[in-house]
């Protein structure tokens, strides 16, 4: 259903901006080497290669590809500039087959004067994470998945190079499949940050508050669930993104970025450790490290050269935690873009 609406509003956009404006077809298609695409820890890596456990694992690192169409319309409103946009993403994995996924996402990018608004809805139907022995009685490995919906909104306001403010905000309802109920429930993230425009480097400063509540932290709910677990969290995170502006050349334009995230997540689990040892009194400190470079072969061509870096470090009363969720992992990813207007007015 959520599909056939999606084109519907497609072919809507298509006939009433006909005539009023251009409407860009843009592909992206990206390859991605994973180091550790289950994320597993040392300890449960070592338990793979001694084959004693994770046999449905095929590989733990892994090559995947990424293929995406989005659509844009740009359209001036008297002093306002308003952009709808949609894009439809496939992802294919070369061996763990199973983690194959998509996702659709509509929205719009939208300017007046120094000021911009903008807002997207996305649909995440399969997510598969790995799996856990389930304690319906079987033990047998039970998948755990979700699906996703999202609504997110960002604004600036640029009143000069050196006083911009950045606001951002973001909804997510998270639905497990039925092993894993007890996860579901709504993810809030709100950020507050500040944009510097200099002469060669352009950089942002970014807070973000999040919380996520699964329906297992109300008691009402625990009572009915076999397995109690409680696996809401808050987070502070900071961010730090440093890019230059774009070089020009006789062979190539290029721009380099970099990107460096702090998150601290605290656990509110209150059932007592015993019942829940995976959340109460845990805390996590995730670090990701990213760098890159933009470079623009032609004029609706280039290409996007990306490393990730990302190490998880627990700490909680439960020793297995730190055993079982410490990890780290390391992405490397190129992506090619080709951009084309449908309707050149």
């Amino acid at each position: 259903m959520l599909i056939k609406k999606t084109v519907i509003f497609l072919l809507f956009l298509l006939y009433i901006n006909y005539n009023y404006a251009n409407i860009d077809l843009k592909f992206r298609y990206i390859i991605e080497y994973d180091s550790n695409i289950f994320s597993l820890s040392d300890y449960d890596y070592n338990s793979f290669k001694k084959g004693r456990s994770f046999q449905y694992i095929d590989t733990t690192d892994d090559l995947k590809q990424k293929f995406e169409v989005r659509l844009n319309k740009r359209t001036n409103i008297n002093d306002i500039v308003f952009s709808p946009y949609a894009s439809f993403s496939f992802i294919n994995f070369m061996n763990n087959t199973n983690k194959n996924s998509w996702n659709l996402l509509i929205g719009a990018n939208n300017q007046w004067d120094q000021f911009t608004l903008n807002g997207v809805y996305g649909y995440y139907p399969e997510n598969y994470l790995r799996k856990y022995i389930d304690t319906d009685g079987t033990l047998a490995n039970e998948k755990f998945s979700y699906q996703k919906m999202l609504w997110r909104v960002s604004s600036s306001y640029r009143h000069n190079n050196y006083v911009i403010p950045l606001f951002y905000g973001k909804y997510e309802y998270y639905h497990y499949n039925e092993y894993f109920t007890e996860y579901d429930g709504p993810a809030w993230t709100f950020g507050l940050g500040w944009r510097l425009l200099m002469k060669t480097i352009n950089t942002d400063m970014m807070y973000y508050y999040r919380t996520y509540n699964p329906t297992s932290n109300q008691e009402s709910i625990q009572n009915i669930i076999s397995n109690i677990k409680d696996g809401s969290y808050e987070s502070n995170i900071y961010e730090l993104k440093i890019r230059t502006k774009k070089f020009y050349s006789t062979l190539l334009d290029y721009r380099i970025f970099t990107n460096l995230k702090l998150e601290d997540r605290y656990y509110q689990s209150r059932i007592p450790l015993p019942i829940d040892p995976y959340h109460t009194n845990r805390n996590d400190k995730i670090t990701t490290i990213n760098f890159g470079s933009d470079l623009w072969l032609a004029k609706d061509f280039n290409i996007k050269i990306d490393y990730v870096y990302r190490v998880r470090n627990c700490s909680s009363d439960n020793p297995s935690v730190k055993r079982d969720k410490d990890y780290d992992k390391y992405q490397i990813s190129t992506m090619l873009e080709y951009n084309f207007n449908i309707f050149k007015k």
